[in-house]
Protein backbone atom coordinates (compact mmCIF):
# COMPACT_ATOMS: atom_id res chain seq x y z
CA UNK A 1 0.00 0.00 0.00
CA UNK A 2 1.27 3.49 -0.89
CA UNK A 3 0.61 6.50 1.32
CA UNK A 4 1.55 10.13 1.00
CA UNK A 5 4.20 11.06 3.53
CA UNK A 6 4.89 14.64 2.45
CA UNK A 7 3.22 17.08 0.10
CA UNK A 8 4.21 20.64 -0.82
CA UNK A 9 3.90 23.13 -3.65
CA UNK A 10 5.85 21.07 -6.20
CA UNK A 11 6.76 17.65 -4.79
CA UNK A 12 5.09 14.65 -3.20
CA UNK A 13 6.83 11.92 -1.19
CA UNK A 14 5.11 8.53 -1.48
CA UNK A 15 5.88 5.80 1.01
CA UNK A 16 5.27 2.15 0.15
CA UNK A 17 4.30 0.39 3.37
CA UNK A 18 5.00 -3.04 1.94
CA UNK A 19 8.48 -2.39 0.54
CA UNK A 20 9.44 0.46 2.91
CA UNK A 21 10.58 2.48 -0.08
CA UNK A 22 10.10 6.19 -0.68
CA UNK A 23 9.46 7.82 -4.02
CA UNK A 24 9.86 11.55 -4.59
CA UNK A 25 8.13 12.90 -7.65
CA UNK A 26 7.24 16.30 -9.04
CA UNK A 27 3.63 17.35 -9.30
CA UNK A 28 1.73 20.21 -10.81
CA UNK A 29 -1.28 21.69 -9.10
CA UNK A 30 -2.91 22.43 -12.41
CA UNK A 31 -2.99 18.68 -13.12
CA UNK A 32 -6.45 17.84 -11.81
CA UNK A 33 -6.02 14.12 -12.35
CA UNK A 34 -2.94 14.07 -10.09
CA UNK A 35 -4.67 16.06 -7.38
CA UNK A 36 -7.75 13.88 -7.45
CA UNK A 37 -5.60 10.77 -7.12
CA UNK A 38 -3.73 12.32 -4.20
CA UNK A 39 -7.02 12.95 -2.40
CA UNK A 40 -8.00 9.32 -2.86
CA UNK A 41 -4.66 8.17 -1.43
CA UNK A 42 -4.45 10.39 1.63
CA UNK A 43 -6.80 13.33 1.70
CA UNK A 44 -5.75 14.41 5.21
CA UNK A 45 -2.21 15.19 4.08
CA UNK A 46 -3.60 16.99 1.03
CA UNK A 47 -5.77 19.17 3.24
CA UNK A 48 -2.99 20.12 5.60
CA UNK A 49 -0.53 20.69 2.77
CA UNK A 50 -2.88 22.92 0.81
CA UNK A 51 -3.62 24.91 3.93
CA UNK A 52 -0.06 25.24 5.26
CA UNK A 53 1.44 26.01 1.86
CA UNK A 54 -1.26 28.52 0.84
CA UNK A 55 -1.84 26.82 -2.49
CA UNK A 56 -4.89 28.63 -3.85
CA UNK A 57 -5.33 27.18 -7.31
CA UNK A 58 -7.09 23.93 -6.37
CA UNK A 59 -9.20 25.66 -3.76
CA UNK A 60 -10.78 27.73 -6.51
CA UNK A 61 -11.82 24.57 -8.36
CA UNK A 62 -15.44 23.84 -7.45
CA UNK A 63 -15.25 20.12 -8.30
CA UNK A 64 -11.96 19.68 -6.49
CA UNK A 65 -13.51 21.19 -3.33
CA UNK A 66 -16.66 19.08 -3.58
CA UNK A 67 -14.54 15.93 -3.87
CA UNK A 68 -12.79 16.65 -0.55
CA UNK A 69 -14.13 14.35 2.13
CA UNK A 70 -12.30 15.30 5.29
CA UNK A 71 -14.79 17.96 6.41
CA UNK A 72 -13.47 19.22 9.73
CA UNK A 73 -10.00 20.13 8.45
CA UNK A 74 -11.52 21.53 5.30
CA UNK A 75 -14.06 23.75 7.04
CA UNK A 76 -11.85 24.95 9.87
CA UNK A 77 -8.47 25.28 8.16
CA UNK A 78 -9.10 26.05 4.50
CA UNK A 79 -12.54 27.41 3.76
CA UNK A 80 -12.64 31.14 3.16
CA UNK A 81 -15.05 32.94 5.52
CA UNK A 82 -16.39 35.07 2.67
CA UNK A 83 -19.75 34.21 1.16
CA UNK A 84 -19.81 31.31 -1.24
CA UNK A 85 -21.90 31.95 -4.33
CA UNK A 86 -22.14 28.41 -5.63
CA UNK A 87 -25.18 26.33 -4.67
CA UNK A 88 -23.51 22.99 -5.43
CA UNK A 89 -20.56 23.91 -3.26
CA UNK A 90 -22.86 24.90 -0.39
CA UNK A 91 -25.01 21.79 -0.67
CA UNK A 92 -21.90 19.63 -0.67
CA UNK A 93 -20.63 21.31 2.47
CA UNK A 94 -23.99 20.92 4.21
CA UNK A 95 -23.93 17.17 3.58
CA UNK A 96 -20.39 17.00 4.94
CA UNK A 97 -21.39 18.98 8.01
CA UNK A 98 -24.26 16.58 8.71
CA UNK A 99 -21.89 13.61 8.50
CA UNK A 100 -19.42 15.44 10.68
CA UNK A 101 -21.92 16.23 13.44
CA UNK A 102 -23.21 12.65 13.52
CA UNK A 103 -19.76 11.16 13.92
CA UNK A 104 -19.99 9.88 17.49
CA UNK A 105 -16.37 8.76 17.50
CA UNK A 106 -15.08 12.29 16.87
CA UNK A 107 -17.65 14.06 19.09
CA UNK A 108 -17.50 17.23 16.98
CA UNK A 109 -20.92 18.27 18.26
CA UNK A 110 -19.18 19.36 21.47
CA UNK A 111 -16.66 21.48 19.59
CA UNK A 112 -17.77 25.06 20.29
CA UNK A 113 -15.51 26.57 17.64
CA UNK A 114 -16.88 24.28 14.96
CA UNK A 115 -20.55 24.78 15.88
CA UNK A 116 -20.14 28.56 15.89
CA UNK A 117 -18.42 28.40 12.52
CA UNK A 118 -21.21 26.27 11.05
CA UNK A 119 -23.92 28.66 12.28
CA UNK A 120 -22.01 31.56 10.81
CA UNK A 121 -21.57 29.70 7.55
CA UNK A 122 -25.32 29.11 7.28
CA UNK A 123 -26.07 32.75 8.06
CA UNK A 124 -23.58 34.00 5.44
CA UNK A 125 -25.03 31.75 2.75
CA UNK A 126 -28.74 31.68 3.52
CA UNK A 127 -29.38 33.86 0.46
CA UNK A 128 -28.46 31.04 -1.92
CA UNK A 129 -29.17 27.88 0.08
CA UNK A 130 -32.55 26.25 -0.34
CA UNK A 131 -34.73 26.73 2.73
CA UNK A 132 -35.11 22.97 3.09
CA UNK A 133 -31.35 22.51 3.32
CA UNK A 134 -31.08 25.29 5.89
CA UNK A 135 -33.91 23.99 8.04
CA UNK A 136 -32.57 20.44 7.88
CA UNK A 137 -29.20 21.59 9.12
CA UNK A 138 -30.68 23.75 11.88
CA UNK A 139 -32.80 20.83 13.05
CA UNK A 140 -29.80 18.51 12.90
CA UNK A 141 -27.76 20.84 15.12
CA UNK A 142 -30.64 21.42 17.53
CA UNK A 143 -31.25 17.66 17.86
CA UNK A 144 -27.60 16.81 18.46
CA UNK A 145 -26.46 19.84 20.48
CA UNK A 146 -25.84 18.69 24.07
CA UNK A 147 -27.52 20.43 27.01
CA UNK A 148 -24.21 21.58 28.43
CA UNK A 149 -23.73 23.82 25.37
CA UNK A 150 -27.33 25.02 25.38
CA UNK A 151 -26.73 26.15 28.96
CA UNK A 152 -23.28 27.61 28.27
CA UNK A 153 -23.55 31.38 28.62
CA UNK A 154 -20.20 32.10 26.95
CA UNK A 155 -20.94 29.76 24.04
CA UNK A 156 -24.26 31.47 23.31
CA UNK A 157 -22.68 34.93 23.54
CA UNK A 158 -19.90 33.82 21.18
CA UNK A 159 -22.51 32.80 18.59
CA UNK A 160 -23.76 36.38 18.58
CA UNK A 161 -20.29 37.92 18.47
CA UNK A 162 -19.32 35.71 15.55
CA UNK A 163 -22.22 37.11 13.45
CA UNK A 164 -23.91 33.71 13.50
CA UNK A 165 -27.03 35.29 14.98
CA UNK A 166 -30.39 34.63 13.34
CA UNK A 167 -34.03 34.05 14.16
CA UNK A 168 -33.29 30.36 14.81
CA UNK A 169 -30.98 31.31 17.68
CA UNK A 170 -33.51 30.23 20.32
CA UNK A 171 -33.18 26.66 19.07
CA UNK A 172 -29.66 26.53 20.44
CA UNK A 173 -30.20 27.75 23.99
CA UNK A 174 -31.98 26.10 26.90
CA UNK A 175 -35.34 27.22 28.24
CA UNK A 176 -33.58 28.45 31.35
CA UNK A 177 -31.38 30.80 29.28
CA UNK A 178 -34.35 32.10 27.29
CA UNK A 179 -35.86 33.54 30.46
CA UNK A 180 -32.63 34.67 32.13
CA UNK A 181 -32.77 38.48 32.15
CA UNK A 182 -29.03 38.92 32.71
CA UNK A 183 -28.32 36.73 29.69
CA UNK A 184 -30.90 38.52 27.52
CA UNK A 185 -29.38 41.89 28.50
CA UNK A 186 -25.97 40.67 27.34
CA UNK A 187 -27.45 39.60 24.00
CA UNK A 188 -29.25 42.87 23.20
CA UNK A 189 -26.24 44.96 24.23
CA UNK A 190 -24.24 43.16 21.55
CA UNK A 191 -27.01 42.89 18.96
CA UNK A 192 -30.04 45.10 19.56
CA UNK A 193 -32.14 43.50 16.84
CA UNK A 194 -32.08 40.31 18.93
CA UNK A 195 -35.14 41.94 20.50
CA UNK A 196 -37.00 40.57 17.47
CA UNK A 197 -36.66 36.96 18.58
CA UNK A 198 -36.16 36.88 22.34
CA UNK A 199 -38.99 35.81 24.61
CA UNK A 200 -42.05 38.08 24.48
CA UNK A 201 -41.70 38.44 28.25
CA UNK A 202 -38.87 40.92 27.72
CA UNK A 203 -40.50 43.12 25.06
CA UNK A 204 -42.19 45.04 27.84
CA UNK A 205 -39.09 45.17 30.05
CA UNK A 206 -37.74 48.72 30.00
CA UNK A 207 -34.19 47.72 30.98
CA UNK A 208 -33.95 45.20 28.15
CA UNK A 209 -35.55 47.44 25.53
CA UNK A 210 -33.41 50.46 26.50
CA UNK A 211 -30.28 48.34 26.13
CA UNK A 212 -31.46 47.08 22.75
CA UNK A 213 -32.32 50.48 21.24
CA UNK A 214 -29.12 52.00 22.60
CA UNK A 215 -27.25 49.44 20.48
CA UNK A 216 -29.58 49.70 17.47
CA UNK A 217 -32.42 52.22 17.44
CA UNK A 218 -34.38 50.20 14.90
CA UNK A 219 -34.95 47.56 17.60
CA UNK A 220 -37.73 49.87 18.81
CA UNK A 221 -39.89 48.20 16.15
CA UNK A 222 -40.04 45.05 18.28
CA UNK A 223 -40.76 46.65 21.65
CA UNK A 224 -44.23 46.49 23.20
CA UNK A 225 -46.70 49.25 22.36
CA UNK A 226 -46.37 50.44 25.94
CA UNK A 227 -42.61 51.03 25.57
CA UNK A 228 -42.98 52.50 22.08
CA UNK A 229 -45.00 55.14 23.88
CA UNK A 230 -42.29 55.65 26.52
CA UNK A 231 -40.43 58.93 26.00
CA UNK A 232 -37.15 57.71 27.49
CA UNK A 233 -37.08 54.62 25.28
CA UNK A 234 -38.04 56.46 22.09
CA UNK A 235 -35.52 59.26 22.64
CA UNK A 236 -32.77 56.71 23.27
CA UNK A 237 -33.67 54.97 20.01
CA UNK A 238 -33.70 58.23 18.06
CA UNK A 239 -30.26 59.19 19.35
CA UNK A 240 -28.92 55.95 17.90
CA UNK A 241 -30.89 56.11 14.63
CA UNK A 242 -33.29 58.90 13.70
CA UNK A 243 -35.30 56.53 11.54
CA UNK A 244 -36.37 54.73 14.73
CA UNK A 245 -38.97 57.45 15.30
CA UNK A 246 -41.08 55.65 12.68
CA UNK A 247 -41.71 52.96 15.28
CA UNK A 248 -42.82 55.27 18.07
CA UNK A 249 -46.48 55.23 19.07
CA UNK A 250 -48.92 57.40 17.13
CA UNK A 251 -49.50 59.33 20.35
CA UNK A 252 -45.86 60.46 20.47
CA UNK A 253 -45.70 61.14 16.73
CA UNK A 254 -48.53 63.62 17.14
CA UNK A 255 -47.34 65.16 20.41
CA UNK A 256 -45.77 68.52 19.50
CA UNK A 257 -43.79 68.88 22.73
CA UNK A 258 -42.24 65.45 22.31
CA UNK A 259 -41.66 65.92 18.57
CA UNK A 260 -39.76 69.14 19.36
CA UNK A 261 -37.58 67.17 21.74
CA UNK A 262 -37.10 64.39 19.19
CA UNK A 263 -36.09 66.61 16.27
CA UNK A 264 -33.73 68.56 18.52
CA UNK A 265 -32.00 65.21 19.11
CA UNK A 266 -32.00 64.11 15.46
CA UNK A 267 -33.51 66.48 12.93
CA UNK A 268 -34.18 63.83 10.32
CA UNK A 269 -36.56 62.03 12.66
CA UNK A 270 -38.91 64.67 11.26
CA UNK A 271 -39.59 62.17 8.46
CA UNK A 272 -41.80 60.12 10.76
CA UNK A 273 -44.06 62.81 12.21
CA UNK A 274 -47.54 63.72 11.07
CA UNK A 275 -48.09 66.06 8.08
CA UNK A 276 -49.58 68.62 10.48
CA UNK A 277 -46.32 68.85 12.43
CA UNK A 278 -44.25 68.79 9.24
CA UNK A 279 -46.05 72.04 8.46
CA UNK A 280 -45.37 73.53 11.89
CA UNK A 281 -42.74 76.27 11.65
CA UNK A 282 -41.52 75.81 15.23
CA UNK A 283 -40.92 72.11 14.69
CA UNK A 284 -39.21 72.55 11.32
CA UNK A 285 -36.94 75.32 12.60
CA UNK A 286 -35.70 73.13 15.46
CA UNK A 287 -35.19 70.21 13.07
CA UNK A 288 -33.17 72.09 10.43
CA UNK A 289 -31.06 73.79 13.08
CA UNK A 290 -30.08 70.32 14.30
CA UNK A 291 -29.70 68.78 10.82
CA UNK A 292 -30.09 70.95 7.74
CA UNK A 293 -30.92 67.95 5.57
CA UNK A 294 -34.16 67.45 7.48
CA UNK A 295 -35.54 70.23 5.25
CA UNK A 296 -36.42 67.34 2.92
CA UNK A 297 -39.27 66.34 5.25
CA UNK A 298 -40.76 69.80 5.74
CA UNK A 299 -44.01 70.69 4.01
CA UNK A 300 -43.94 72.26 0.55
CA UNK A 301 -45.04 75.51 2.14
CA UNK A 302 -42.16 75.65 4.62
CA UNK A 303 -39.57 74.65 2.02
CA UNK A 304 -40.55 77.95 0.43
CA UNK A 305 -40.03 79.88 3.68
CA UNK A 306 -36.86 82.00 3.63
CA UNK A 307 -36.23 81.83 7.39
CA UNK A 308 -36.46 78.04 7.38
CA UNK A 309 -34.28 77.60 4.29
CA UNK A 310 -31.66 80.03 5.60
CA UNK A 311 -31.42 78.08 8.84
CA UNK A 312 -31.13 74.80 6.93
CA UNK A 313 -28.37 75.90 4.52
CA UNK A 314 -26.50 77.57 7.36
CA UNK A 315 -26.29 74.13 8.97
CA UNK A 316 -25.70 72.19 5.74
CA UNK A 317 -25.36 73.89 2.37
CA UNK A 318 -26.43 70.70 0.59
CA UNK A 319 -29.93 71.08 2.05
CA UNK A 320 -30.53 73.72 -0.64
CA UNK A 321 -31.51 70.84 -2.93
CA UNK A 322 -34.75 70.49 -0.92
CA UNK A 323 -35.69 74.16 -1.01
CA UNK A 324 -38.35 75.46 -3.38
CA UNK A 325 -37.24 76.66 -6.81
CA UNK A 326 -37.94 80.21 -5.75
CA UNK A 327 -35.37 79.98 -2.94
CA UNK A 328 -32.62 79.06 -5.43
CA UNK A 329 -32.79 82.59 -6.82
CA UNK A 330 -32.39 84.30 -3.44
CA UNK A 331 -28.91 85.80 -2.99
CA UNK A 332 -28.95 85.67 0.84
CA UNK A 333 -29.69 81.98 0.69
CA UNK A 334 -27.14 81.31 -2.05
CA UNK A 335 -24.45 83.22 -0.13
CA UNK A 336 -25.18 81.39 3.13
CA UNK A 337 -25.19 78.01 1.40
CA UNK A 338 -21.86 78.44 -0.42
CA UNK A 339 -20.21 79.77 2.73
CA UNK A 340 -21.09 76.45 4.37
CA UNK A 341 -20.21 74.34 1.33
CA UNK A 342 -18.60 75.90 -1.72
CA UNK A 343 -19.60 73.01 -3.97
CA UNK A 344 -23.24 74.04 -3.63
CA UNK A 345 -22.52 76.84 -6.12
CA UNK A 346 -22.14 74.27 -8.89
CA UNK A 347 -24.72 71.78 -7.61
CA UNK A 348 -27.84 73.69 -6.59
CA UNK A 349 -27.47 77.47 -6.79
CA UNK A 350 -28.98 79.13 -9.84
CA UNK A 351 -26.40 79.79 -12.55
CA UNK A 352 -27.09 83.52 -12.43
CA UNK A 353 -24.85 83.60 -9.35
CA UNK A 354 -21.86 82.35 -11.36
CA UNK A 355 -21.30 85.98 -12.28
CA UNK A 356 -21.95 87.37 -8.79
CA UNK A 357 -18.60 88.20 -7.20
CA UNK A 358 -19.87 88.00 -3.60
CA UNK A 359 -21.20 84.49 -4.10
CA UNK A 360 -18.20 83.29 -6.12
CA UNK A 361 -15.75 84.77 -3.61
CA UNK A 362 -17.52 82.97 -0.76
CA UNK A 363 -17.49 79.72 -2.72
CA UNK A 364 -13.77 79.73 -3.62
CA UNK A 365 -12.90 80.74 -0.06
CA UNK A 366 -14.50 77.47 0.98
CA UNK A 367 -13.21 75.44 -2.00
CA UNK A 368 -10.57 77.00 -4.23
CA UNK A 369 -10.82 74.31 -6.89
CA UNK A 370 -14.23 75.65 -7.94
CA UNK A 371 -12.23 77.96 -10.27
CA UNK A 372 -11.57 74.95 -12.47
CA UNK A 373 -15.27 74.36 -13.12
CA UNK A 374 -16.38 77.99 -13.39
CA UNK A 375 -14.10 78.53 -16.39
CA UNK A 376 -16.40 76.29 -18.44
CA UNK A 377 -19.44 78.50 -17.81
CA UNK A 378 -18.32 82.11 -17.93
CA UNK A 379 -15.35 82.28 -20.31
CA UNK A 380 -12.79 82.16 -17.51
CA UNK A 381 -13.89 85.54 -16.14
CA UNK A 382 -12.75 84.85 -12.57
CA UNK A 383 -9.26 83.75 -13.65
CA UNK A 384 -8.55 87.47 -14.16
CA UNK A 385 -10.02 88.68 -10.86
CA UNK A 386 -7.26 89.08 -8.28
CA UNK A 387 -9.57 88.98 -5.25
CA UNK A 388 -11.18 85.73 -6.35
CA UNK A 389 -7.88 84.17 -7.42
CA UNK A 390 -6.18 85.12 -4.14
CA UNK A 391 -9.00 83.63 -2.08
CA UNK A 392 -8.91 80.43 -4.15
CA UNK A 393 -5.13 80.01 -3.84
CA UNK A 394 -5.21 80.63 -0.09
CA UNK A 395 -7.69 77.79 0.19
CA UNK A 396 -5.95 75.47 -2.29
CA UNK A 397 -2.69 76.32 -4.08
CA UNK A 398 -3.54 73.83 -6.85
CA UNK A 399 -6.06 76.35 -8.17
CA UNK A 400 -3.05 78.33 -9.46
CA UNK A 401 -3.17 76.35 -12.70
CA UNK A 402 -6.58 77.88 -13.54
CA UNK A 403 -5.65 81.57 -13.27
CA UNK A 404 -4.55 84.08 -15.89
CA UNK A 405 -0.83 84.02 -16.76
CA UNK A 406 -0.37 87.69 -15.88
CA UNK A 407 -1.63 87.12 -12.33
CA UNK A 408 0.89 84.32 -11.87
CA UNK A 409 3.57 87.01 -11.63
CA UNK A 410 1.67 89.14 -9.10
CA UNK A 411 3.67 89.37 -5.84
CA UNK A 412 0.60 88.79 -3.65
CA UNK A 413 -0.37 85.72 -5.66
CA UNK A 414 3.21 84.40 -5.51
CA UNK A 415 3.34 85.03 -1.75
CA UNK A 416 -0.01 83.27 -1.15
CA UNK A 417 1.13 80.32 -3.26
CA UNK A 418 4.43 79.96 -1.40
CA UNK A 419 2.64 80.04 1.93
CA UNK A 420 0.57 77.05 0.85
CA UNK A 421 3.65 74.93 0.08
Amino acid sequence: MVIIEFFNSDKVVEYNVDTHQKLIRDIKYDNRKTLFSLIDMNNKIVYHSLSSNYVKGPLEDKYFIIKLNYPYDFIMDIYNFDECNDIDHCKSLIEKIKILLNDKNKDYINDKKLIIFILRYIKNNDNILFNQHINDLYNEIEKLLPNNLKNDNDFCIDIIKSRGIHSKFLLFISDRMKYDKDFVLKIVKIYGIALSFISNNFLNDKDVVLSAVAQNGIALEYASHYLRNDKDVVLCAIKQDGFAFHYASSELLNNKDFVLLAVSTEGCSLEAVSPILQNDKDVIMVAVEQNGMSLEYASVELRDNKDIVLAAVNKDGNSLQYASKKMLFDKDIALTAVKQNGNVLLLYVDKKFYTDKDVVLAAVTQNGMILEYLQHYINNKWAYDKDVVLAAIKQNSKSLKFINNELRNDKDIISATLLQK
